[in-house]
C-alpha cells in the first residue's frame, strides 16, 4: 500500500490539489461520487473529490461500489487491514441492509472487483493523513432499489456518515462499441463532451426518472448513480461538479475513451452562528419592528431579511409546524400551532417556510388570540 501512497502523493502534488471549496460552518459533504479506474487515469479525479470532505468528522463510511459482473446486491464482512491501517466493518449499518433488503455476502467477488480496489488506496490515504477514526462498510450495488430505504434508515440515524458512490461514466469507441451517429459532423472529443454535458446535468438536477430511462446507456456503474440520486431525491443535498475529464485528456487517444466525474453533496448551512432553531423567535423579534397587519408583505419583507443570512439553500420538500408558547412566570401556555406535511411539489426553502408559518401561527391560528405576543 505504501506505493499507492507514493503515486497518490505525487498525483496531489502535480496537480496541486486541495480542498477548493469554501465550506460554512454546519455544511458537510454526506455523498461523494467518484470514478474508479486505476490512480493513473482517473486518481485525480477521485482525489480532489475526496479531498473536499471533513475527514476529521466522519465517523462512518458507506462505500457505494459498481458491480460489473451480477444484478446482485453484495456486502463484505471482513475487517480491512493495511500496513497499520485497521479499518472494522461497521455491523450498525450493516443490520440496516440485513433487516431491510436481502443482500449477499461475497468475499470473492469483492476481491475481483476494481471499482472497490481501486477506490480503496485513496479512502485510506485521508484517513491515514487526517488521523481518522472511522468503520467502514463496502457494498457492490447490483439493484439499486432494493438498496434505498436501508440507507435512508442510515442517513437518519447516523450524523457522521460519508457515503462515496463510484462510477466512470461514458465508454467510448472500439473498447466498448459505442459511437457517434454517423451523420455527426462533430470530432470524436465534442462528441463525448457534448454527451457527458447533458447526462451530467441530469444528474446534478436530480432528474432520476428521466436519467434512468434516457441516459447512462455506458454508464457502468449506472445504478450507483441512480441510488445517490434517489437518496438525494429524498435529502435533498446540494450537488457540486468537483473535477470532470476523460481518459483522452491522459493517453491523448480520443477514438477510445471513458469519462470521470467527480461530485460532492452538501448538507444544509447554516452561517454567522445563526440557529434555524431559534428563527421563529427572531421573526417575531421583526414583526415587532415592522408590525403590519398585512401578513403577505410581512412574509416577504421578513423572508428577505433571512435569506441575506442563509446562503444557498436548496428547495425543502419537508413537513414543518411552528409552535408558540405564551410563557409567564408560572407557567407555559400553547398559544398557536401552523404548518404543513411532506410536500413533493414544494419550491420553498426551509427559510421560507419557517418565517411564512411563523407570522400565520401568531395571526391566523384563530384557535388562539397572539396579541400579547407582540
Amino acid at each position: 500500500m505504501e506505493d499507492k501512497f507514493v503515486v497518490i502523493e505525487n498525483i496531489i502534488k502535480n496537480n496541486n490539489i486541495t480542498s477548493t471549496l469554501l465550506l460554512l460552518p454546519q455544511e458537510n459533504v454526506v455523498m461523494a461520487l467518484v470514478p474508479h479506474a486505476s490512480l493513473e487515469y482517473s486518481g485525480k479525479c477521485m482525489l480532489k473529490t475526496l479531498s473536499q470532505v471533513d475527514w476529521k468528522r466522519i465517523k462512518r463510511i458507506l462505500v457505494l461500489n459498481t458491480n460489473h459482473r451480477t444484478e446482485q446486491n453484495i456486502f463484505y464482512d471482513n475487517d480491512i487491514v493495511f500496513d497499520d491501517i485497521r479499518l472494522n466493518i461497521d455491523n450498525e449499518m450493516l443490520l440496516y441492509f440485513r433487516k431491510y433488503t436481502n443482500i449477499l455476502n461475497d468475499k470473492l467477488l469483492f476481491a475481483a472487483e476494481h471499482s472497490f480496489t481501486n477506490l480503496l488506496p485513496g479512502i485510506l490515504y485521508f484517513i491515514k493523513t487526517n488521523k481518522s477514526n472511522v468503520t467502514i462498510l463496502p457494498i457492490l450495488v447490483g439493484n439499486y432499489k432494493n438498496l434505498i430505504k436501508p440507507i435512508k434508515s442510515i442517513l437518519n440515524n447516523f450524523k457522521d456518515v460519508l457515503i462515496i458512490g463510484n462510477s466512470d461514466i461514458t465508454h467510448y469507441g472500439n473498447n466498448y462499441n459505442y459511437y457517434k451517429p454517423i451523420d455527426s459532423k462533430l470530432s470524436h472529443e465534442e462528441f463525448i463532451k457534448q454527451k457527458d454535458k447533458t447526462e451530467i446535468t441530469q444528474i446534478i438536477n436530480n432528474n432520476t426518472e428521466i436519467y434512468e430511462k434516457n441516459y447512462g446507456v455506458t454508464t457502468c456503474g449506472k445504478q450507483v448513480i441512480l441510488l445517490m440520486m434517489s437518496i438525494n431525491d429524498f435529502f435533498n443535498y446540494k450537488p457540486s461538479v468537483i473535477d470532470y475529464y476523460k481518459s483522452g485528456q491522459v493517453i491523448t487517444d480520443h477514438d477510445s475513451a471513458v469519462s470521470y466525474l467527480g461530485i460532492i453533496y452538501r448538507n444544509l448551512c447554516v452561517i454567522n452562528n445563526f440557529s434555524v432553531g431559534s428563527l421563529p423567535r427572531q421573526v417575531c423579534y421583526y414583526i415587532g419592528l415592522l408590525f403590519d397587519k398585512n401578513i403577505d408583505k410581512m412574509i416577504k419583507i421578513i423572508t428577505e431579511i433571512f435569506k441575506n443570512k442563509y446562503l444557498n439553500l436548496p428547495i425543502s420538500k419537508y413537513g414543518i409546524f411552528i409552535t408558540l408558547y405564551q410563557i409567564t412566570d408560572k407557567n407555559k401556555v400553547l398559544n398557536g400551532c401552523l404548518g404543513k406535511f411532506y410536500d413533493e411539489n414544494s419550491t420553498n426553502t426551509i427559510i421560507d417556510d419557517i418565517v411564512k408559518y411563523t407570522i400565520l401561527t401568531i395571526f391566523n391560528d384563530t384557535r388562539f388570540t397572539n396579541d400579547q405576543v407582540l
